[in-house]
């Protein structure tokens, strides 16, 4: 099961070819970026026994980042993916000026994050 969050993350993703049973979910409707973490957390609690993939662009993780310490509190394991193109890059397409400050966000260790929230039963692998 895939969990792709609106944007860069999921673009290359809408024709990949799945192994049998393989389901790829976003939220394209309404675009909102930030929904991929959250949602993970649901599908892993609603499928234990499936393996997670969770895609993200960072500018949408650092919105729900705290989830990531659900998953350990759970003993849930997903795999995470944080595409990191230093800042919203959906926001910066939409922009005449593409380096405009205000879609720059603030550069994390996206690899350290589970540490400070770890947690008995495990944390995420990023």
């Amino acid at each position: 099961m895939i969990m792709t969050d609106t944007g860069t993350s999921s673009l290359g993703l809408a024709f990949a070819q799945l192994p049998k049973g393989g389901e790829l979910h976003n939220q394209t409707l309404w675009a909102s970026i930030g929904w991929a973490t959250p949602a993970a957390f649901g599908a892993a609690i609603g499928a234990p026994d499936r393996r997670l993939i969770l895609i993200t662009g960072e500018g949408a993780h650092q919105m729900t980042a705290q989830e990531i310490r659900q998953f350990g509190r759970r003993g849930l394991r997903p795999i995470v993916f944080v595409l990191n193109n230093s800042g919203y890059l959906s926001e910066r397409l939409l922009c005449k000026d593409m380096a405009l400050a205000y879609n720059d966000i603030a550069a994390w260790n996206y690899a350290e994050l589970p540490t400070p929230w770890a947690v008995r039963g495990g944390s995420p692998r990023v």
